[in-house]
């Protein structure tokens, strides 16, 4: 089983260690929970837009994000919408799921 940890501190995340499945590894991110659903835009440090909208609760992320600006290695996500979903288990483990439409 794999595990990919998300830190979020202030307005910036980053993805620590071994982070395979991650498009970017650390960038600017903006929250907005005042709207339904709630948004989030995100910037890389290597400039990748991705766009947003999530839900998040102690066991689940959701996500649906448009994705804008990425490098080689993902240039087949640019223009292409993501829904994924992480979630914990009770031993701590991580499960997720994506969706890819373009």
């Amino acid at each position: 089983m794999k595990q990919t940890t998300i830190v979020f501190k202030g307005d910036t995340f980053r993805f620590p260690g071994l982070a395979e499945y991650a498009t970017s590894k650390s960038g600017t991110i903006k929250l907005d929970e005042t709207k339904t659903p709630k948004e989030m835009d995100a910037i890389s440090t290597e400039k990748e837009v991705m766009l947003g909208i999530y839900a998040l609760d102690d066991a689940t992320y959701r996500a649906a994000i448009y994705y804008q600006g990425m490098p080689p290695r993902w240039s087949r996500l640019n223009k292409a919408a993501v829904v994924f979903e992480y979630e914990v288990d009770a031993e701590g483990n991580t499960h997720s799921k994506y969706w890819e439409w373009k």
